[in-house]
């Protein structure tokens, strides 16, 4: 993707300014930005691509994870008595009709979709740079596990374990 250090995809360069725009649009210039010391940054031997790499990443745990927490109804159901989201003075629990809504709530935002662990090499084969392609999301594959890992260890033994972040539960779509 880098020829002598620089850039050249005209595709991906006019695809990055228009996330660029679409901050300055929202009147949040730099919302996508990434300090160049950030942890994790890859070095990929291609400045413009490893500013690129590290904005993506941000837009896309935004839109997955993020939503995963917010879209996600299966924290509530560790406290029933909070699960409904209605309760009247003096009571425990909400009313039948407030518990029946939020079952409503949840069977509809149950379907499965990709996780971010799973593999999608697939989604390389037979474009430009498939290797390069194949590499990038096999190394975010063996990181997304590796974080699921730590989640789920520092989960053992608690009767109220969050897994809303976990690399293993959130979908790789906001499609929930």
């Amino acid at each position: 993707w880098c020829k002598g250090g620089e850039f050249t995809d005209q595709e991906m360069i006019k695809f990055d300014s228009e996330v660029v725009r679409l901050a300055e649009w929202m009147g949040i210039k730099g919302l996508f930005d990434i300090p160049d010391d950030a942890p994790g940054t890859l070095n990929l031997g291609c400045p413009w691509l490893e500013r690129f790499e590290a904005r993506m990443s941000g837009v896309l745990f935004q839109v997955s994870a993020y939503h995963s927490q917010v879209g996600t109804v299966a924290q509530v159901y560790v406290d029933p008595e909070f699960a409904s989201f209605s309760w009247r003075k003096g009571e425990r629990v909400a009313p039948v009709k407030q518990h029946l809504g939020v079952e409503g709530l949840a069977s509809a935002t149950t379907r499965e979709t990709p996780k971010l662990t799973e593999d999608y090499t697939h989604l390389c084969l037979g474009i430009l740079h498939e290797d390069g392609c194949s590499s990038i999301f096999s190394s975010y594959q063996a990181e997304f596990q590796r974080l699921a890992d730590v989640i789920n260890t520092a989960n053992k033994g608690n009767p109220l374990y969050y897994i809303q972040m976990s690399p293993s539960f959130i979908e790789n779509s906001i499609a929930k």
